[in-house]
């Protein structure tokens, strides 16, 4: 602790540039817009608190201009994704912030899913926290996000769509962490929506999740695992 972070920029024919210089917080979580012009990434104090707030800011790669967006939860490397079209930014949002007890407990945390517009400069709830903590987000060819919650009990796992449709995906009960899609055609234009649902990869059981409709079922793993955390 106590180094700060630098962000630098490097082309294959040219010097390092550096972006961005702090003494006093952490970068993390660096994601390259579609287009390449900006580079998104949080930031948190340099502490030991394990759940503390981070700031959602974008860089541009060009003018090398940092802008500080909004809050969004910096516990345990919540990355911020883009858009198919680099329009928004999709992320999770720690709602209870003046919970100074959901700083070091995971369980104590609420949140929501979140997408802020670059060009309006504008937030807005894609999945409301529901007293529940919203998790590990991943982005579909379809521009779906699927995440992890503990609304309603266990870890299940959730989509939502841009305009905030949500829906349920799992519902056996048993805790589910990191959904990774596995099935690299999904979305793509002129599939038809009768079609398969994405194969889910999950790391509960050594699972792997797959369905025909909304709702999954388990079956022997067919792909190698992912790496178990444990759950909520």
């Amino acid at each position: 602790m106590g180094a700060g972070s630098t962000i630098w920029a490097v082309d294959e024919d040219s010097e390092p540039r550096k972006l961005w210089n702090d003494k006093v917080t952490v970068v993390g979580s660096l994601s390259y817009s579609p287009d390449g012009k900006y580079i998104a990434f949080n930031n948190l104090l340099d502490s030991p608190v394990p759940f503390a707030k981070a700031g959602l800011w974008v860089i541009e790669t060009d003018s090398e201009q940092a802008s500080f967006l909004t809050v969004m939860d910096g516990g345990h490397g919540q990355q911020p994704l883009w858009s198919r079209d680099g329009a928004e930014l999709y992320f999770v949002r720690r709602d209870n912030l003046d919970d100074t007890t959901a700083d070091y407990k995971a369980e104590a945390l609420v949140s929501s899913v979140r997408a802020f517009r670059l060009e309006e400069r504008e937030e807005r709830e894609l999945a409301s926290s529901d007293g529940a903590r919203q998790i590990d987000l991943s982005l579909t060819l379809a521009g779906e996000l699927v995440f992890a919650s503990n609304r309603g009990g266990g870890a299940e796992l959730w989509v939502v769509s841009p305009d905030g449709s949500l829906r349920q995906v799992t519902i056996d009960g048993s805790a589910k962490r990191h959904p990774l899609i596995v099935s690299p055609g999904y979305g793509c234009p002129g599939q038809s929506a009768s079609r398969l649902r994405p194969p889910i990869m999950v790391n509960t059981r050594w699972t792997m999740m797959t369905t025909a409709t909304s709702r999954l079922s388990a079956m022997p793993a067919l792909a190698p695992p992912i790496a178990h955390f444990g759950g909520m």
